[in-house]
Parts: C-alpha cells; sequence; structure tokens
C-alpha cells in the first residue's frame, strides 16, 4: 500500500491537473433542465430550509416535497451557506433568465473540484490495490482524467458529481473486503446508502446487496457471513433511515419518493416495439461518435429514425404512451401494472433484446473513452490477466445499475459513471503490463 510520501505526491498532482482541466479546458456549464430541478431544492433548503420546489415566480417557502432524494440538493446548499450566497442571485437561475444572473457559482465550483479530487485519489487507490503498485495506480488515475468526466461534471450541478465519488469509494471497499478487511463491509453499506441518497433508483441496487450478503450468510452458514451482512444491512439503514421517517412524517407513508416509474418505463417499452433491422442499426446507431453517421450509410433511413430523442424517437413515444394510459384508466398504481404486464411480462423474449441493446448504448461513458475501458475490462477477464476476479467483483454494482437502467428506462451513458473507476483501472492495469513488458524487453536487450 502507498505511503505518506506517495499520498502526498498524489493528492499535490490530482489536485493541480484537476484544477488545469477543470479551469482550463471544461466551461462552466449553467444550470438547465436536471440541473435546474436540484438548485431549486438546495435554494429553497438553504432559504428556508423546506425540501421542496418552488413555482416559477415564488420565493416563499414550498410545501416540502420528494421528487427526488435529497443529498445533492443538500449539499448544494451547504455550499451556499458557507459563501454566504444571496438567494435572489440563485433564483435568478432558477428562473431560467438569459442575462442579468450575477451569481457564477465559484464556490460550488471549488466545492465540486474537492469532489473530484478524492474520486481521483479513490481511482488511485483502486489501481494500487489490483495491480499491486504505484505504476498501476497512477496510470489509472491518468486514465480517469483523461476519460474527461471529473473536470465536466464538477462544471455542472447534476448528482453525477456525488455518484462518481461514492462508486469510487465503494470500488476500494468492495476491493479491500475481498481481501478480508471486516470494516469495509460497513463502507460497502454505507457506500450503498449514500448512492440511494444521491440518485433513488439506487435503492434496488441496495435491495440487491442486502440480498446478497443474507444469502451468503445462509450458504456458508458461518458467524464471520453473517456479521459482514448485519454491517451491511445496518450501514444501509443508518444513512436512508432518517430520509424514510421525514416522508413518513411529512407523507403519512415511508416511500423513498414520489413514483415517477410509469412515466420512465413508458419512454422505455417503446423501444420494445423496434423492428429487427431497427434493433440491428441499434448497434451501430448508438456506438460512440461515428455510430449514427455510421448507420446512416450501412442502413435505409427507417432502420435509425426513431433511435435519437428526437420528436419522432421511440423515446418520444413513450411520453404520448403514458399520457394516453392516464387518460384512459386514471391511476398511476393501474398504469404501471399494465405497462409491466402488457409490455414486459408478456414480451419477455423482446424485452431482453432490446434491454440488451440499451445496454450498449449505455455502457460507453465518455464515448470512445467507454470503448477502450470496456475492451480493457473485457481483456483482463478473458485473458484471466492480472487480479482478474477482484476488479470482477468490484464492478459489479456497474453492471447491475447497466441491466437495471437499460430494462427499465432509456439508459444513457450519463447514468453509467460508476464504470468510471471500474474502466480506469482495468485500463491502468494493462498500462502497467505493457510497461513492464517494455521494460523487460530492455533489460534483455542491454
Amino acid at each position: 500500500m502507498p505511503g505518506r510520501l506517495q499520498w502526498g505526491l498524489f493528492l499535490v498532482v490530482a489536485l493541480s491537473v484537476q484544477v488545469t482541466s477543470q479551469y482550463l479546458f471544461q466551461p462552466w456549464n449553467e444550470p438547465r433542465f436536471d440541473a435546474v430541478r436540484y438548485l431549486n431544492y438546495a435554494v429553497n433548503v438553504y432559504e428556508h430550509g423546506v425540501f421542496g420546489l418552488s413555482q416559477p415566480g415564488a420565493s416563499d417557502a414550498p410545501s416540502p416535497g420528494r421528487g427526488n432524494t435529497p443529498l445533492y440538493p443538500a449539499f448544494l446548499a451547504a455550499v451556499f451557506h458557507l459563501d454566504a450566497t444571496p438567494a435572489a442571485d440563485l433564483r435568478c437561475f432558477i428562473e431560467q433568465a438569459e442575462v442579468g444572473c450575477a451569481h457564477g457559482f465559484d464556490a460550488v465550483r471549488a466545492a465540486q473540484l474537492a469532489l473530484a479530487v478524492a474520486s481521483l485519489t479513490c481511482i488511485w487507490l483502486a489501481g494500487w490495490i489490483v495491480t499491486g503498485g504505484a505504476v498501476g495506480a497512477w496510470a489509472a488515475a491518468l486514465f480517469a482524467v483523461l476519460s474527461g468526466q471529473p473536470a465536466y461534471y464538477a462544471n455542472t450541478l447534476l448528482t453525477e458529481n456525488l455518484s462518481i465519488l461514492f462508486c469510487a469509494v465503494l470500488t476500494v471497499s468492495i476491493c479491500k473486503a475481498v481481501k478480508g478487511a471486516q470494516r469495509w463491509y460497513v463502507a460497502i453499506g454505507l457506500c450503498a446508502g449514500l448512492l440511494v441518497m444521491a440518485r433513488p433508483e439506487f435503492i434496488y441496487f441496495a435491495y440487491a446487496l442486502v440480498a446478497l450478503v443474507i444469502v451468503r450468510a445462509l450458504v456458508m452458514r458461518s458467524q464471520l457471513a453473517w456479521r459482514h451482512g448485519v454491517l451491511v444491512v445496518l450501514a444501509v439503514f443508518i444513512v436512508v433511515s432518517p430520509w424514510l421517517v421525514r416522508n413518513r412524517i411529512a407523507f403519512g407513508d415511508a416511500a423513498l419518493t414520489e413514483a415517477y416509474a410509469g412515466p420512465t418505463l413508458a419512454q422505455r417499452v417503446a423501444y420494445n416495439r423496434m423492428s429487427t433491422n431497427e434493433l440491428v442499426a441499434a448497434f451501430v446507431y448508438w456506438f460512440p461518435d461515428f455510430g449514427d453517421s455510421l448507420a446512416k450509410r450501412m442502413f435505409p433511413a427507417n432502420a435509425y429514425a426513431k433511435l435519437d430523442f428526437g420528436p419522432n424517437s421511440y423515446a418520444n413515444d413513450g411520453v404520448a404512451l403514458h399520457t394516453e394510459l392516464v387518460e384512459q384508466m386514471g391511476e398511476r398504481d393501474d398504469v404501471l401494472k399494465t405497462l409491466i404486464v402488457e409490455e414486459v411480462v408478456r414480451r419477455p423474449v423482446k424485452h431482453g433484446l432490446v434491454t440488451i441493446a440499451l445496454a450498449w448504448r449505455g455502457i460507453f461513458v465518455a464515448k470512445l473513452w467507454g470503448v477502450a475501458g470496456l475492451a480493457a475490462f473485457v481483456y483482463m477477464v478473458v485473458m484471466r490477466y492480472g487480479q482478474w476476479r477482484l476488479l470482477a467483483l468490484a464492478s459489479a454494482p456497474a453492471w447491475f445499475m447497466l441491466a437495471f437502467y437499460a430494462a427499465v428506462s432509456v439508459s444513457i451513458p450519463r447514468y453509467s459513471v460508476c464504470f468510471i473507476p471500474v474502466f480506469s483501472v482495468a485500463l491502468g492495469t494493462l498500462a502497467a503490463r505493457v510497461l513492464k513488458a517494455l521494460a523487460a524487453r530492455r533489460a534483455d536487450a542491454a
């Protein structure tokens, strides 16, 4: 493991590289779409102490809400408090004014720089654990920087700032737990809970994790396995339960968030109407960078015309499908049940095939960087190079969420940031191998 000198040197280098890449090579992205909603929550927490959304033009305290989980807005609110940011300046951005908003989010940008450096540090440490040395660790961190994702998200108001960090910590925690460090099972549970509080869909990962540790304990029938399982479950519960208690008090039930599974699933099942020709074309069209232009040369227009997010896309058809079902049935639960039964249960093969195609679209985080990362990961596993089993186990959360997103949502690369630490370590491992081979060749030549 790295010593104090290595830690100090890496932190200095990581901070310098992140400052350079974030401030010189990436522009600040003014809040739009999802970022405006997170900012809305954050301003109300900061100004009124209420987690809820304000209506356009309103400055009074809103009613409590639970459309999202609260961790990222709470993080923003804490930064606003420390920076003593005028709430009026922030509400200018919520109203989507094109000009005249005075605040530049400098404090948020600096705070998210710290999150990015922490993420890079965890990736560096994961690389050290998997490769067993400094070369692989530094290479893993370098590849993470080259993905451009830490710098990009540090300049946005999006939950991915937290997701990347918690996924990186989770990767380290799994690696350490597999090697027998019991306290890291607590860290696994804490990371799962924090991911839930950053993005609510991670609750399904938490369910799967709890089920896994219980099954593991039942199979192994050992006191140690049960202790590990209890530690994981308690850690998840400690993080998530205060929010559930708040919702019980405010809304009368302990649901994590408001139900929005219906609209999300409706957009997803619309893709089940893809023809065989469209399904084949999708694997070309959804390849990053040049896939769409290549598909236009290989297939007729009707094979790819509905694969984007335009007004005539399957994603837009899903919105219309949900509206139609709501008008027919009224109840959200009835709509969701109908979608599950009619579009998933009764079409399992088609749903499965389309899920694979959508997973293909979603896995390429950072575009061609994701292609290289996936190739490196597959090579490690297939060739059984180095500690491939360790990396494969550490990658399980990323694969689970990829499959989940592809099965129930439109699945886009932004949802796959948990692959950043996994692919970075895979690329770093292969880079370390290449450098070792070159050094050996030079030694033989000498």
